[in-house]
């Protein structure tokens, strides 16, 4: 029994120590394989670190390129390092359709062409992430078509116009080695993609703000107009140097200097201070001030200000443009004090016109009336002979005393304003007919108004120009004429009225009608005038803003035709 017993705890034992024996080989086992996750696990991160270290290597590398020729040989090495693509590609396309790539393109591809390529397949795609671009979508592009897939981020700015592409393409003869990009090593490159496109937009911003800069420098330091900026204590901090010229200052000497103690006194400089007290109120100005040039000749300019500001809004003092205008005003005074000599001379004038008219005509007209009045005393023989010569002294004395009465009305229309009225044309035109056939009444006036009658202008100078063109019509008819006959019709448009004096008498060469209207000019040798009237009326139209044409032809007649705006 005792050995029965001894061998049944034995056995006992041994199956404890079996099933002991059975947990460590299942706890080694899940501890191998543990150990075996764990360093997959680390494997995996040490990848990861990998990864992570050479991007980090890449990203500070391209951050710190000094030119687009570093980023064009760090950007496609860092795509091909890190993720195992066999080329890879920046392309960067701005609103001018200007573009800049990077090196990493095979097959001698047009960079412009792949970019282009890119852009029609991508039009559509909006979603902001990495993209693998399959054979069925690149072969049909010629320029793609050699590419078993590509992986492309797209970044695109419509506000700054430009298409961004951070590309890596696999290309048929490798599609078989490579693979693909898990969803974690996509995010990877994405976050990779979004550093680059970050680098490189700031990188571009910073060159045109450098650009835009130097161009904003280059303008203020060579443009005609002197800049000043001061603080709000009138301190100088900056002159351009237009400034510096104008003012015969070197800029050292400006910088530091309150500025209306260095150029103004007095009244100038009260004004200054006034217009400062603006600048704090954020109110722009402009004024004219007189000031002092470095060797104490005096200067006139012209000054623009406006507050300047800081980042936050505030009011730090003011920004000055400064327009030399010394030279002009001298001639502003020289014009003044030639005005005023004008004058005068013009008021001296037409008293003198006045005077020597009104002193020629008193004995003009006493000489005209006696030669009447020895004429109709028939009492008198006076012979043949004797009645020529006094015909010829009052044809004379009536021509000089017409010529009197033509510089009086051109020195009228020289002179007086404008001054419109209503003026009943009807009314004045027969007047002057019914005049004129007490000088001949063998003509017949054709008068044709069209329901015109009143129209509002300068009374005293369409009277004149009526006068003397309808005077001219009945003088120069043709002395074998049975039916001599002068027309005067009037019409309107829109804008203007239209006045038309025509008659059959002897006209003249078309070649001469030019020279019509210049003064003291005589178209015929039958002519008994002063050469003036043609040429006052001519004055007298242009006065009214508007405009006289002639047509005459020998033996057929002449016909002018008067255009005057009308006056609202």
């Amino acid at each position: 029994m005792a050995q029965e017993s001894a061998y049944i705890n034995y056995e006992l034992e041994y199956k404890a120590l079996l099933k002991k024996h059975q947990n460590v080989l299942v706890r080694s086992q899940k501890f191998t394989k543990i150990q075996q996750s764990l360093i997959t696990a680390n494997n995996t991160i040490d990848k990861k670190l990998e990864l992570y270290k050479r991007i980090n290597y890449y990203t500070k590398k391209i951050g710190e390129a000094k030119d687009s020729a570093e980023l064009k040989s760090y950007i496609p090495e860092a795509l091909i390092d890190c993720f195992g693509l066999e080329g890879a590609m920046v392309s960067f396309q701005n609103k001018n359709r200007n573009a800049t790539y990077s090196e990493g393109l095979f097959y001698n591809k047009d960079e412009k062409v792949v970019h282009q390529s890119l852009t029609d397949i991508l039009r559509e795609y909006k979603e902001r992430k990495p993209v693998y671009l399959d054979k069925s979508q690149l072969v049909k592009h010629p320029s793609l078509g050699d590419f078993d897939s590509i992986l492309v981020r797209k970044f695109e700015s419509k506000t700054e116009g430009y298409q961004f592409y951070i590309l890596g393409f696999i290309s048929k003869k490798h599609a078989s080695n490579y693979t693909r990009l898990n969803e974690e090593e996509q995010l990877v490159f994405d976050n990779f993609s979004e550093q680059v496109h970050t680098t490189l937009r700031h990188r571009l911003i910073r060159q045109n703000l450098i650009a835009e800069k130097e161009k904003y420098r280059s303008i203020i330091a060579n443009m005609n107009l002197g800049l000043l900026e001061v603080n709000m204590d009138g301190k100088i901090l900056m002159a351009n140097h237009t400034f510096c010229k104008m003012v015969g200052y070197e800029e050292q000497e400006l910088l530091g200097k309150v500025a209306s103690d260095l150029f103004l006194k007095g009244a100038e400089k009260q004004k200054i201070l006034s217009q400062n007290k603006s600048q704090v109120k954020k109110q722009a100005s402009v004024y004219e001030v007189g000031l002092k040039h470095k060797d104490g000749s005096d200067l006139t300019w012209m000054i623009s200000g406006a507050p300047n500001y800081d980042l936050d809004g505030n009011v730090i003092g003011s920004i000055w443009i400064h327009l030399d205008i010394t030279a002009q005003k001298l001639v502003e005074q020289n014009l003044f004090k030639t005005n005023l000599d004008l004058k005068k001379i013009n008021s001296e004038l037409d008293t003198f016109i006045y005077r020597v008219s009104h002193d020629l005509r008193t004995p003009l007209l006493s000489i005209i009336s006696i030669v009447e009045l020895i004429k109709l005393n028939t009492e008198i023989d006076i012979g043949a002979e004797n009645k020529e010569f006094i015909d010829l002294i009052e044809q004379s004395a009536k021509r000089l005393d017409d010529s009197i009465k033509e510089i009086l009305s051109y020195s009228k229309n020289s002179r007086l304003g404008l001054q419109f009225m209503d003026v009943n044309i009807p009314d004045l035109v027969r007047t002057i007919c019914k005049d004129l056939q007490y000088i001949n009444r063998t003509i017949t006036f054709d008068l044709n108004f069209n329901g015109i009658e009143i129209i509002k202008t300068d009374k005293m100078r369409i009277e004149t120009v009526l006068k003397n063109l309808l005077s001219n019509a009945v003088k120069y008819q043709k002395l074998d004429e049975n039916k001599p006959r002068v027309s005067f019709t009037i019409t309107e448009n829109q804008n203007d009225f239209i006045m038309t004096i025509s008659d059959n008498g002897i006209g003249m060469v078309e070649d001469n009608t030019n020279k019509m209207f210049d003064m003291f000019y005589r178209g015929t040798s039958k002519s008994q005038g002063t050469g003036l009237g043609l040429f006052i009326v001519k004055e007298m139209i242009e006065k009214l803003n508007g405009n006289i044409d002639v047509e005459s032809e020998i033996d057929v007649g002449t016909t002018f035709t008067i255009t005057i705006p009308k006056h609202k």
